[in-house]
């Protein structure tokens, strides 16, 4: 599309076809509108770039898990398949594995602690000292 300038706008009031300027500063008009939503778009891309860069300096992955922050103060640790294929943070959750006692039908808890994520069901392939 053709942005007019502002000489062709004055020049046309210049010669009187002020309809035709106006249609000219209409599209103006569109134009500036849409370079607006072109440039928010644009910020809030940078923006979340940005926030991704900021992510990889802080996180670190161990093998299995991911975690936030220096090895002595971390936070953690996160999904490595939320992370990996979406970029999500996700905590994992500490959780056991229920022993079934078959005599009364009871479950309670066992020794095996592991780590399973709450949004994909991935859960530790070790068992997690507690």
């Amino acid at each position: 599309m053709n942005v007019p300038i502002e000489k062709d706008i004055v020049d046309l009031v210049q010669r009187g076809a002020t309809s035709e300027a106006e249609e000219r500063i209409g599209a103006l008009r569109v134009s500036a509108m849409t370079a607006q939503l072109e440039i928010t778009s644009l910020r809030e891309r940078v923006s979340a770039l940005e926030r991704e860069l900021a992510l990889r300096d802080t996180v670190s992955f161990d093998g299995e898990f991911y975690w936030i922050g220096e090895v002595d103060s971390r936070d953690g640790p996160y999904c490595p398949t939320c992370f990996d294929t979406e970029r999500l943070m996700m905590r994992l959750q500490l959780r056991t594995v229920e022993e079934i006692d078959y005599e009364t039908g009871y479950t309670r808890p066992g020794g095996a602690i592991f780590y399973r994520c709450a949004r994909c069901s991935k859960t530790s392939s070790r068992d997690v000292a507690s």
